[in-house]
């Protein structure tokens, strides 16, 4: 089945040109979707130089000397319109009526714990107290036991003890000044050169207490030629 209709070339390029030219189903005779495919849309063929327009049902296709038009049945949505001017201002509403007094409220009573009454007066400052009477004196303790009795003050039998011995060249010795019996070594040292003004080339690498704190020791090494060397201890009663 196929439609038909007479257009000019004027009116044939405003239908290629634009895709929302709306038919109405019953002004064509037939039903709304007799020719529009699943989204409403319409598909037509338009001669070259005929200006004849040819509705196409399913499955058919323009001729080769034909131009191909698709449209809807319902136009392109037109722009927004502009915004029309503000209205004018409302009058003002009328006043409310006022509204009625409530009724008082109903007496307090101490039944009630959500009323309460007004704020009490103050009440007068209490007597003061009597004071106690003193309590009697507790009984003396026990003596404790005598402490221990501390280590004697101060420092006895100060005494310096000396003692020579003999370098060898190119040798370590050892000499010691011993303390007295009964006394403690707290301290000492070596003095080399003691008997020659000659200069020695000593070393002395090591001065020590020994002998459990009795005595006191120094190691000397020669490197020049041999002599005698002094050492010394500090001692005091122990």
């Amino acid at each position: 089945m196929e439609l038909r209709f007479k257009l000019t070339r004027k009116r044939v390029a405003l239908v290629v040109a634009s895709m929302a030219l709306v038919l109405s189903g019953v002004a064509l005779g037939i039903t709304s979707n007799a020719y529009t495919d699943s989204n409403g849309a319409y598909h037509g063929c338009v001669g070259a130089s005929s200006g004849q327009l040819r509705v196409l049902a399913g499955g058919e296709s323009c001729r080769s000397a034909e131009v191909a038009i698709d449209w809807n049945q319902a136009g392109v949505q037109g722009p927004q319109g502009i915004q029309g001017p503000k209205g004018d201002k409302g009058d003002d509403g009328t006043d409310g009526t006022d509204g009625t007094d409530g009724a008082p409220g109903a007496a307090c009573l101490p039944t009630n714990p959500a009323c309460v009454g007004p704020k009490g007066d103050k009440g007068d400052p209490g007597t003061n107290g009597t004071n106690g009477t003193n309590g009697a004196p507790g009984a003396t303790g026990a003596t404790g036991p005598q402490g221990p009795q501390g280590p004697a003050g101060g420092v006895s039998g100060y005494q310096i003890v000396t003692s020579t011995f003999s370098v060898n060249f190119l040798q370590t010795n050892d000499g010691t000044a011993s303390c007295p019996a009964g006394k403690v070594v707290v301290g000492g040292g070596v003095q080399t050169g003691q008997f020659d003004f000659r200069q020695y080339d000593d070393n002395v690498q090591d001065s020590f207490p020994s002998d459990g704190g009795t005595s006191w020791t120094a190691r000397v090494y020669n490197g020049l030629s041999p002599h005698n060397v002094l050492v010394y201890a500090i001692c005091i009663n122990g």
